[in-house]
């Protein structure tokens, strides 16, 4: 009877089973409290103690890791793109020379005695119509009024497209600098 006993306070200690291992933990911190040791603060203490040597270098490399990541994803958009479009660039220029091959093979193959105006056939360009898309213009149309400072007025010129935020439009600088038709005002001369 006395090693049946013996076997089962032993298996107490057998660490195989969950709920053996949890008694025994308890059964430590209950001893260890009736002698006035708490084992919970200690152990905290202790993971504590670890963070503080430990968690400079855990930043660190996660600083390294996410540096370095961010470099290499740039890195890498900057290489896709720069293939994306060095591809499209080949493209565009291979489907041309093919276009360019069957224009003159077309030439070649049509009647010269029925030969039509080729410039008929091909498609016109289609003006743009938006004047942002349309090659600059150098004309003209006026001068703007941009402000006056101590009695003097600031007029600059501006096309079609350019727009005059004071809304005062003059069709020559005399005009914009003087609308009255009289000399700009001289600062006051001292006395």
């Amino acid at each position: 009877m006395d090693t049946q006993n013996t076997m089962n306070f032993m298996s107490i200690f057998d660490t195989s089973d969950t709920k053996n291992v949890l008694i025994l933990i308890l059964a430590v911190i209950i001893i260890f409290s009736l002698f006035g040791v708490n084992i919970v603060i200690l152990i905290g203490n202790f993971i504590q103690m670890l963070l503080e040597v430990f968690m400079p270098v855990i930043r660190q490399l996660f600083g390294i890791i996410g540096i370095s990541g961010g470099t290499l994803i740039n890195n890498t958009a900057d290489i896709v793109g720069d293939t994306a479009k060095f591809g499209i660039d080949v493209a565009e220029g291979t489907i041309q020379s093919v276009g360019s091959i069957l224009q003159r093979a077309g030439e070649q193959t049509l009647d010269p005695n029925n030969k039509i105006n080729l410039q008929q056939i091909s498609t016109p360009s289609t003006p743009y119509s938006n004047p942002i898309m349309n090659e600059p213009s150098s004309k003209k149309v006026g001068w703007c009024l941009v402000g006056e400072y101590e009695g003097r007025r600031g007029c600059i010129e501006i096309s079609d497209y350019d727009k005059c935020l004071s809304g005062k439009v003059f069709p020559s600088q005399e005009i914009c600098m003087n609308p009255t038709q009289t000399p700009n005002m001289q600062p006051k001369q001292r006395q």
